[in-house]
């Protein structure tokens, strides 16, 4: 609805004038419009809104034509056709400010806007303070689990400790074997390479021992920085509540959006630099703990794996190294046996041959010999009557006399060798006896332990006595 305008007679006045006059009509418009606009665009507190309007200035122009100027879309004013202000305000009347509202005051103004903003401030150090919470909570979860890993991996490196100490008492033992048995065997190469494996795992398992270590003080260190950072974000929190539950799903809700908001990020802001910087190390950090947990998992089970066949291997050949023994020993036996009994038999002949040793050789006294044993019986002396009768009856009985000497001589040292032999098939037995003691005294001791179960105190106490 446009103001209808009355013609009016051509002006009389001098346009200098009237232009003086709507110099200071604008300066006094200008002037209106600059005042209260601090009070009337400044920010409320939300529980009381204020209805805003555009200021309406108007003023009669050349030829009474009523001009008003509004604000564009550029935020400048314009001057366009009159249009009547709001009814019902009558503020506008008297200072121009279009509100609903009367103007609050000065320190309840003041109070309400601070207290809006630390109200906020406090939210948002709130929902810090229960990011901090959680990865706390997350940062010791992650401290057990290593612990428990820890804990397993000590043990392991303290039952691979006992089983070199068991290596070093099974070489120790097999020292106590007699000479004939030190030879180097299966078992001793086994019992070598047993001990350079274990050496190596030991080593390997000391290395992840010491990086559980570290990872375990990189843990405390970023629970500590995040304990502190909780702790300084939570002197501002003594008057509100901390429902850290319904906080958090809040706030993943907002980050499971597609385009969430970045946070804001300032040293005075409620989550600030050392906030951002501790929450972000806690991540990459925990998932180096789980690699290291998963390394040492697999560390383990090819420790054990390990620890288990050098021991059978070991044990298995030693159990055959036993029978062997006992199938040599049994073999010994029997030869001990034949020996003897060759040697029994070798002395009776020996007895037999000398008793005819002595039938040749007749009495000792020659007053002892009988007709018939005498070289010159009457048959003799009547058969030597005629020339050339010389009988071989002294030169037969010396060589059967020679000859029964040197058979009693050869039987001798045939027996004297035998008992030789004897004693040293003997002494062979006894030899394999010890060895298998010895032996089969290793196996019970590596069966005994195989299991662990043993202070390594009271398993040092072997290699003392």
């Amino acid at each position: 609805m446009s103001l209808v305008i009355s013609e009016t007679p051509e002006p009389v006045g001098p346009e200098s004038w009237r232009e003086a006059t709507y110099n200071i009509v604008k300066v006094a418009s200008d002037l209106v419009e600059k005042s209260g606009r601090v009070i009337t665009t400044a920010p409320v507190h939300r529980t009381r809104p204020r209805r805003k309007y555009a200021e309406e200035t108007t003023h009669e122009g050349v030829g009474g034509e009523v001009e008003k100027k509004q604000p564009s879309k550029s935020g400048r004013h314009s001057v366009d056709a009159a249009k009547p202000a709001p009814a019902g305000d009558a503020g506008s009347k008297d200072t121009g400010w279009i509100s609903h509202l009367p103007l609050p005051f000065f320190r309840d103004f003041v109070a309400m806007q601070n207290n809006s903003f630390v109200h906020d401030y406090n939210r948002q150090t709130r929902v810090t303070l229960a990011r901090l919470q959680r990865a706390i909570i997350y940062v010791n979860d992650e401290l057990g689990k290593l612990l428990k890993e820890k804990e397993a991996l000590e043990h392991t490196l303290a039952n691979v400790r006992k089983d070199i100490l068991t290596n070093k008492q099974s070489v120790t033992l097999r020292t106590f074997r007699p000479i004939s048995e030190k030879d180097t065997d299966k078992a001793d190469t086994l019992m070598v390479s047993e001990r350079a494996q274990l050496l190596k795992l030991k080593i390997k398992l000391e290395e992840d021992l010491g990086t559980t270590h570290e990872q375990l003080q990189a843990l405390g260190l970023v629970r500590q920085q995040l304990r502190d950072c909780a702790q300084e974000r939570n002197r501002v929190l003594d008057l509100i509540n901390h429902s850290w539950t319904e906080v958090l799903r809040d706030f993943d809700k907002r980050n499971r959006q597609k385009s969430p908001e970045p946070q804001k990020v300032d040293p005075f802001s409620p989550f600030n630099t050392e906030c951002k910087e501790a929450i972000g190390i806690v991540v990459p950090t925990c998932f180096r703990s789980q690699d290291l947990r998963k390394i040492i998992r697999d560390h383990i089970k090819e420790a054990v794996a390990l620890q288990e066949a050098l021991n059978k291997s070991v044990n298995d050949s030693m159990k055959q190294k036993t029978l062997e023994t006992l199938s040599l020993k049994g073999q010994l036996l029997l030869t001990s046996g034949e020996l003897r009994k060759m040697k029994h038999y070798c002395q009776r002949l020996y007895d037999d041959i000398d008793i005819t040793h002595g039938f040749a050789l007749g009495p000792v006294s020659s007053g002892d010999l009988q007709a018939h044993e005498r070289l010159d019986r009457p048959i003799i002396r009547m058969y030597q009557r005629h020339v050339g009768t010389q009988l071989p009856e002294p030169t037969e009985l010396t060589k059967g006399t020679i000859l029964l000497q040197n058979a009693m001589k050869n039987m001798s040292n045939d027996i004297d060798q035998l008992q030789a032999t004897r004693l040293r098939v003997e002494d062979n037995i006894r030899d394999k006896r010890i060895g298998y003691n010895v032996d089969t005294s290793v196996i019970h001791l590596r069966r005994r332990r195989a299991n662990h179960r043993w202070p390594i105190d009271q398993g040092k106490q072997l290699i003392c006595d």
